[in-house]
């Protein structure tokens, strides 16, 4: 088995590929290029008498350990703007202050290197992100899983040499989540963004022909499992009333911070199994961030000066 690595860099011109500048403690992938047919069986016959390349895209997702240090690109592809401040640390804020122009949708794209062993290395140009999963228990480190799509691949380029993250994951004793400002006694919490953007194909090829742009407003998500000891978080979710809602992990000097500040839960029943602690598991659906324009507003505080 040889070496194995997953990176990303940021192109200047969608699908062009360049060479990747940020890598990542990758767990799991399942990136992989997609063929559409049209097979076609005439009256002429009982077996499929011609088949027909329809489309080609290449789609997955890759699983990576939470870290603080470098993840600011990916944020900013899967929001797409940025406001930074401060001086190491640095404190950036996704989306700006300004929102997200239509024009800032479009530009924004990745080339993925993923060398899955040694020298066999598929480079995939084009890349937007579509969503992310990200993950907060008591029995591991924080996971984040990242959807891409993208337009080409291309195999057999030389590796990139890789340059990882010096800090540790994100552990559990660094997360927490909030309904309006009041800590929540929670063993797990898992944060889910959907990117909606559009599949473009047009007469003359069977790539992507127009750089995806997003469709639809971001569908964000959450669950926490809760110990369930009083009434006080229920009611909320019996009235119906509007929550702000903070998932947060800090090591004492880098932080992320997800600001969920208008959602709805939308279940929240505990239910008893035996003689074990009573536990409810919220279901969260955030409706609008006032501060960010966008259902959710990320603020990331690490070492890098630039996302």
């Amino acid at each position: 088995m040889g070496a194995r690595h997953f990176g990303i860099g940021e192109e200047t011109t969608w699908g062009t590929a360049v060479t990747p500048t940020r890598f990542y403690e990758a767990l799991s992938e399942s990136v992989e290029r997609q063929k559409g047919f049209d097979e076609i069986a005439s009256i002429r016959s009982y077996s499929t008498q011609q088949i027909v390349t329809l489309n080609d895209i290449i789609r997955g997702d890759v699983e990576i350990l939470g870290n603080y240090d470098g993840i600011g690109l990916l944020f900013k592809h899967l929001i797409g703007s940025v406001d930074t401040t401060g001086t190491g640390p640095y404190t950036h804020t996704f989306p700006a202050s300004t929102g997200i122009p239509s024009t800032d949708r479009i530009g924004l794209s990745l080339t993925l290197e993923m060398r899955r062993d040694g020298s066999l290395v598929w480079t995939y140009a084009g890349a937007k992100i579509t969503g992310l999963a990200h993950s907060f228990g008591t029995d591991q480190a924080s996971r984040m899983t990242w959807s891409f799509l993208a337009k080409s691949e291309t195999t057999g380029s030389s590796a990139t040499t890789p340059t990882w993250p010096t800090l540790l994951p994100m552990s559990p004793s660094q997360a927490s989540i909030s309904f309006d400002g009041t800590t929540l006694d929670a063993r797990s919490v898992a944060l889910t963004v959907e990117n909606p953007v559009d599949e473009t194909f047009l007469l003359g090829s069977t790539t992507l022909s127009k750089e995806p742009d997003r469709s639809d407003v971001l569908k964000v998500t959450a669950t926490a499992e809760v110990l369930f000891d009083s009434f006080t978080q229920y009611s909320k979710f019996q009235s119906g009333a509007d929550v702000d809602v903070q998932i947060k992990s800090d090591n004492g000097t880098e932080s992320i911070t997800y600001n969920l500040n208008k959602c709805r839960i939308t279940s929240a029943t505990p239910h008893v199994s035996g003689r074990e602690r009573l536990v409810a598991t919220y279901e969260i659906t955030s409706y609008y961030d006032t501060t960010a324009t966008e259902n959710i507003q990320v603020v990331l505080v690490n070492n890098d000066a630039t996302p």
